[in-house]
């Protein structure tokens, strides 16, 4: 029995300001979460990603162009979307660090076993973002 059905909604989402959470235990989550920033910024949809530690992502950053921040709680007001890639600790680290602020989306992928949180598996992703920025009828 499917309890869950898909909805078709006609929503435009916009995202600007774009914070990755990765699990920090985890170099799988650390190489998606680069693979991600990536291919969003293929897309040219998204202008500033926000990260934990920029080490680990400065080379995206040029001369030109920077697009790489490292997070700091003054700019929780402007972010957009929250993309975590990990487990239900992860996600629920990312929400904490919001405290009683307003949230912005929870775009949440699943590394582990069972993620009751995460909905979506991490190998989705292009589809996911398709579906999120390009499609005109949105999943929800």
């Amino acid at each position: 029995i499917n309890y869950m059905k898909k909805r078709c909604s006609m929503i435009n989402f916009k995202a600007e300001n774009v914070l990755i959470i990765y699990k920090w235990t985890s170099i799988e989550a650390l190489e998606y979460s680069k693979v991600i920033i990536e291919y969003l910024l293929g897309l040219k949809l998204i202008s500033k990603f926000y990260v934990e530690s920029i080490d680990k992502f400065n080379y995206l950053n040029t001369k030109d162009k920077e697009i790489i921040f490292e997070y700091s709680q003054k700019v929780n007001s402007i972010i957009d979307l929250v993309i975590v890639i990990g487990g239900d600790g992860t996600i629920l680290w990312a929400n904490h660090i919001f405290g009683n602020e307003e949230k912005p989306s929870f775009l949440t992928f699943n590394l582990g076993t069972i993620g009751y949180l995460a909905y979506y598996d991490v190998k989705d992703y292009k589809k996911i973002f398709e579906e999120l920025f390009i499609n005109d009828c949105k999943v929800i």
